[in-house]
């Protein structure tokens, strides 16, 4: 089966990231993968690929992947993002192929009533693709990863190592765990948070942490080349978010054998269903001090549920278990595999 994977994304994200993941598990599985990106995208610079130039717009984009298109003549197209996805159903494109788009939202255009399946990312956003269009086949593919796991520690505490780590967005809700820290600063409680990663809200999360006086102990330590190592030496991973259709930090945090605390939103209330983490309501600071202040205060607990969740995380989303999945699901959209099996 030959599989163009295009990923026509410029940086790095959840997007990108699941891109790579892709390529890798299909190439360790036989495929014959032909992979295209940006030309100074990040994911171009992660896989062998092919790549588009810039600055030429949707038409150009069309034109350049119809050539690659043709030229390699794949079974099946695999589209991660809107742009891909209309870049790769484009009549620029040249004839029609088989595409299938990788949805890691809700948020859904009307175009993708077009695709020939769709592949969800988690339960939530595959139920609302089947809502939405129930016309088009849609397969539930889970994010997975190349894992790292550490042992299960005893924590130390004191002051405690709480950590965040994400694109600095509103959307990841960090200006709610900042009102939490303060909140629990005020309690007495001994931490320091350190919330990994970059982005437009740096500024606004600089000015809120001086606002409450806690430049001694929240710290925006940008994106870390070790998040495993990160994770791994943390008392506690905290997840804020507002929006999370899946949450792939959550999983690395889970391999890592550390402690979780999560607002119960869409990705992480699946992910974490069982007593794998502590879950406390979106948009509500006030509770996630409540949920971060308890997990912290009784670690046997934190503990058993750590272990638990290290065992899920290797078994449902690690990259062996990845690269199954994927596989099996595209060989249902593969004409060979039907011929082969009759």
């Amino acid at each position: 089966m030959r599989i163009a994977n295009v990923m026509l994304g410029r940086g790095k994200g959840g997007l990108e990231t699941m891109a790579v993941r892709y390529h890798e598990a299909l190439v360790s599985k036989g495929a014959d993968v032909v992979s295209v990106g940006r030309r100074k995208g990040w994911f171009a610079g992660q896989v062998a690929c092919s790549t588009l130039a810039d600055g030429f717009g949707d038409i150009g984009a069309a034109l350049s992947l119809g050539r690659l298109l043709k030229l390699n003549e794949p079974d099946v197209v695999i589209a991660h993002g809107t742009r891909a996805y209309r870049v790769a159903r484009s009549r620029w494109a040249g004839p029609r192929r088989k595409v299938l788009f990788v949805a890691h939202n809700a948020r859904f255009k009307p175009e993708m009533a077009g695709a020939d399946g769709i592949l969800a990312v988690s339960e939530p956003v595959a139920a609302a693709a089947r809502a939405r269009f129930p016309g088009t086949r849609v397969e539930l593919v889970e994010n997975f990863g190349k894992l790292q796991f550490s042992p299960v520690r005893a924590r130390q505490g004191r002051p405690f190592r709480i950590g965040a780590l994400g694109r600095l967005h509103p959307n990841k809700g960090f200006d709610l765990l900042v009102e939490a820290a303060a909140l629990m600063r005020d309690r007495g409680v001994e931490f320091i948070l350190e919330i990994a990663g970059e982005g437009d809200e740096r500024g606004a999360l600089e000015a809120q942490i001086a606002r409450h006086g806690l430049r001694d102990v929240v710290r925006l330590t940008g994106w870390t080349d070790k998040p495993e190592a990160f994770l791994a030496g943390l008392d506690l991973f905290v997840l804020s978010s507002r929006v999370e259709p899946f949450g792939l930090v959550l999983v690395e945090a889970m391999a890592a054998g550390t402690p979780i605390v999560s607002t119960d939103i869409d990705g992480p209330g699946q992910i974490l269903r069982g007593d794998l983490g502590v879950l406390t309501p979106p948009e509500d600071p006030v509770g996630l001090a409540y949920a971060i202040s308890g997990a912290l205060a009784d670690r046997v607990e934190g503990r058993k549920r750590a272990e638990a969740a290290q065992t899920v995380a290797k078994w449902r989303f690690g990259f062996e278990a990845g690269a199954r999945r994927l596989t099996s699901v595209l060989s249902a959209f593969d004409p060979t595999a039907r011929d082969e099996a009759a």
